[in-house]
């Protein structure tokens, strides 16, 4: 998740002037790695539960500068998790939150996204539950491959507008440290290409998709954190299968 990929970034110090104002050095403790005093939130999230703003930079080249925001929603932190921890502690890892996120980021060139979704950890941690909905529009460019002079001139457009839909559930093997479970993964995307803007001769085209399939999956998982691990092994072994019957199809317009 997001948590995890800013844990060691510089967008730390944003994060934490949005969370609550400063109020001295228990506050920034809460962030502080404990073994190398580099900054982690780790701590902060086995400590607290409630809402965490995540502020969101794009710098990417191909949709142009942007911002947006994910705000996380941790239900219990880490520590309150621990409590309701099996007797048996080596068969199972430390038990993790339950999170709900919304997401959302917008760019100069008017590409967006929104999205939502959840994680849930039921049951001392014997079902995983992750599900998550979000669409968005991307307003691209298409150069050629190789050198175009007419696309280095005039670059084919496009635009892709998607919308996904996944719901993943997995059960915990007799108290070990396997999964088993599927996810069923939904995306229709409506891709335009506007030709006739760069050649004249041709007409846009319209190329509007339907991907749909389950996935049955066995998992092994011994972090000890899933937000920030420091140790542990997570590895998937997984079978999908997409067809028509469930939801997929391919339709070109023009």
């Amino acid at each position: 998740m997001a948590v995890a990929y800013l844990k060691r970034t510089g967008a730390i110090f944003l994060m934490i002037l949005l969370i609550i104002p400063a109020t001295g050095e228990s506050f920034m403790e809460g962030f502080i790695d404990p073994k190398d005093g580099a900054l982690d939130t780790s701590q902060w999230l086995i400590e607290r539960k409630g809402f965490l703003p995540v502020p969101i930079l794009v710098t990417e080249p191909a949709v142009g500068y942007g911002a947006g925001a994910a705000l996380l929603f941790f239900h219990e932190s880490v520590k309150d998790a621990e409590k309701r921890k099996v007797a048996d502690e080596d068969a199972m890892l430390s038990l993790p939150p339950s999170v709900s996120a919304v997401a959302g980021a917008y760019t100069e060139n008017n590409s967006w996204f929104v999205g939502g979704g959840h994680f849930g950890s039921w049951r001392d941690d014997s079902i995983r539950y992750t599900g998550g909905l979000g669409g968005g529009s991307l307003k691209l460019k298409f150069y050629g491959i190789g050198g175009n002079p007419i696309l280095d001139d005039k670059p084919l457009k496009f635009t892709i507008d998607a919308i996904f839909f996944v719901q993943e559930m997995k059960f915990r093997i007799m108290g070990s440290k396997f999964f088993i479970g599927g996810r069923y993964s939904y995306l229709t995307s409506e891709n335009t290409f506007n030709i006739s803007e760069t050649i004249p001769q041709i007409p846009d085209v319209q190329l509007d998709s339907k991907t749909a399939g389950f996935t049955a999956l066995l998992n092994y998982d011994t972090r000890d954190n899933i937000f920030t691990p420091n140790r542990g092994h997570n590895a998937y072994f997984d079978f999908g299968v997409y067809d028509e019957a469930l939801g997929g199809t391919l339709i070109i317009t023009k």
